[in-house]
Order: structure tokens, then sequence, then C-alpha cells
């Protein structure tokens, strides 16, 4: 398991890292990256995807419900940016 601590110290490398890609949106600076979450939480938008993608790449599956609310517990914890440098 991830811990927020590990999260927090990967996040601006791993964003670096993906910065350049073509599909690489949520990387990019002035990308509203907490707006963002918290829309897909409230509108159930990315449910389909998980159920039907997300989950084929998933080590062990979990429930989306359980998926959000490890989400929210992550913008609880303010470690990610609400906008992209």
């Amino acid at each position: 398991m991830v811990t927020l601590d590990t999260l927090k110290a990967i996040l601006p490398e791993v964003i670096e890292i993906r910065r350049p890609g073509r599909d690489t949106v949520s990387c990019k600076s002035g990308y509203e990256l907490v707006k963002t979450l918290e829309d897909i939480i409230i509108s159930n938008s990315y449910k389909n995807d998980y159920d039907t993608n997300t989950t084929e790449f998933l080590a062990e599956i979990m429930p989306y419900e359980e998926a959000i609310k490890s989400l929210k517990s992550i913008l609880q914890s303010g470690i990610l940016p609400h906008r992209i440098a």
C-alpha cells in the first residue's frame, strides 16, 4: 500500500516525467487538479470507465466506491497541488 508520505514525495517527479507526453493534460502547467478531481467525485463521470477499463489493470479488485473513498482521503490530506505549476 502506498502511504500519503510516499505519494507526496513522488508526485513532483511523476508530474515532470509525464508532462511532455501527448495525452497528459493533468500534468500541464495551470491544470486545476483538485477541482477536476472534486468534479469527478461529484459527477461520477469516471464510474463507467473505472468499472469497464480500470479494473482490468488492478492487481486486486476494488469497488468504485472504495476508490472514491481513497481519492477523497487524498484530497483531504492536502498533498495535491490545487493547480499544477
